[in-house]
């Protein structure tokens, strides 16, 4: 008997079967480690952004006051704003009077949904620069006595 070369439909079917049930393994973990890479390249950009913030401060220059969603602060010449926000998300800066003799500044990464989730209560702020996640968001902050 001769044989022909090639794959018979079995061994095609029972290839592509193991191949898929690899791909559906696979693909949550590659989606993962994707999604925690662009946090981490966030984290790096808010961690640079806070860094030329302190520098502005020793400077002697004042807070840039509160600015909208995605537009960078006015008011400190080394301030560099992060041009692209991972996920196509939004990047906010804030300064806020607190009415209790404090000053607030955060700036924040909306995440993955490009939603605000919530800012700690004012009350759990605390002092010196904090770093706080909130639902998918990431805020670093500054509360600080006004003078």
């Amino acid at each position: 008997m001769v044989r022909s070369q090639g794959l018979t439909l079995i061994e095609v079917l029972a290839s592509a079967g193991v191949i898929g049930i690899l791909a559906a393994i696979l693909l949550p973990n590659l989606l993962s480690a994707r999604d925690a890479a662009q946090y981490t390249a966030a984290t790096q950009q808010l961690n640079t952004f806070a860094k030329q913030l302190a520098l502005c401060l020793a400077e002697g220059h004042s807070l840039p006051q509160d600015a909208p969603p995605n537009q960078a602060p006015s008011g400190c010449p080394d301030l560099k704003w992060p041009r692209n926000a991972p996920f196509n998300s939004t990047y906010d800066y804030e300064n806020w009077d607190l009415g209790d003799g404090r000053r607030w500044v955060g700036f924040t990464f909306y995440g993955k949904e490009n939603r605000r989730s919530g800012i700690p209560a004012h009350s759990d702020l605390g002092s010196g620069l904090q770093r706080r996640e909130v639902g998918n968001n990431i805020t670093y902050s500054l509360s600080f006595p006004i003078h």
